[in-house]
């Protein structure tokens, strides 16, 4: 799952309060370091594989796009 879809997911798993506090919190830590680490692959690939890992985490809460 590339970069755009999963910020989708998660994205709209936080405004609808689906996340938990600490998800919430690594998804925007996550978020910020992948932004910020334009042109490193290698960091955006760790930054990637943090936002895969909350979405598997939370992929049994139902989401509607």
């Amino acid at each position: 799952m590339g970069i755009q879809r999963l910020r989708e997911y998660l994205e709209l798993a936080e405004v609808r309060g689906q996340l938990s506090v600490a998800d919430r919190s690594e998804y925007m830590k996550a978020m910020d370091g992948f932004k910020a680490s334009a042109g490193d692959k290698e960091a955006k690939a760790e930054h990637l594989k943090t936002m895969r890992s909350i979405y598997k985490r939370n992929r049994s809460v139902h989401f509607n796009l």
